[in-house]
């Protein structure tokens, strides 16, 4: 079980735990062609990234949090789009959540916390994010991650332009 750790951004030295941590400064991410954006602006961590690739950021905030059957059917198109994304999607199991992303985001972490401000993902780094996401509508019987979806609704939002904000500094409205 992974603990909530919002606003307790600390460097850890276990590697469940490490991708909670912060780049010294927001960086602008150059994604690969065929991604839904060129390029993200303002990403701090691995959830701005999970949330902005699996699409989280695109909906109605307001409704996430306060709609449980929107959120259902928000999910619900999240995890079909993600079937013909990614490879194996009905075989996937909890052990490719916990075993298979960790090598790329040892790296990714690296990216993250380096002092380039801006860094380029390849394909590799897309389909570890959508990986992950399918894994979890596969956990939740193709209706995905609900609470995951209300996170990333709580904890952020992305302009049009591809900058992600995060409310807990102010960069998003209220809902």
């Amino acid at each position: 079980m992974r603990p909530y750790a919002e606003g307790q951004m600390i460097t850890t030295v276990t590697t469940e735990y490490k991708y909670l941590q912060t780049g010294k400064e927001p960086k602008k991410i150059l994604l690969p062609e065929g991604t839904s954006y060129e390029s993200l602006t303002n990403v701090r961590d691995y959830h701005d990234l999970f949330c902005a690739l699996n699409g989280l950021f695109n909906v109605s905030r307001s409704a996430a949090l306060n709609n449980f059957d929107y959120l259902v059917q928000v999910s619900e198109h999240s995890c079909l789009a993600l079937q013909s994304k990614v490879s194996n999607y009905f075989g996937l199991s909890i052990n490719n959540l916990l075993l298979d992303p960790y090598p790329l985001s040892d790296a990714l972490i690296e990216i993250l916390t380096s002092d380039k401000p801006v860094v380029h993902l390849n394909q590799s780094f897309v389909d570890m994010f959508h990986r992950e996401a399918a894994v979890q509508c596969r956990l939740g019987n193709d209706k995905g991650a609900l609470c995951v979806g209300a996170y990333c609704a709580l904890r952020g939002c992305m302009r049009s332009d591809g900058v992600v904000g995060q409310t807990k500094h102010g960069e998003c409205p209220p809902v």
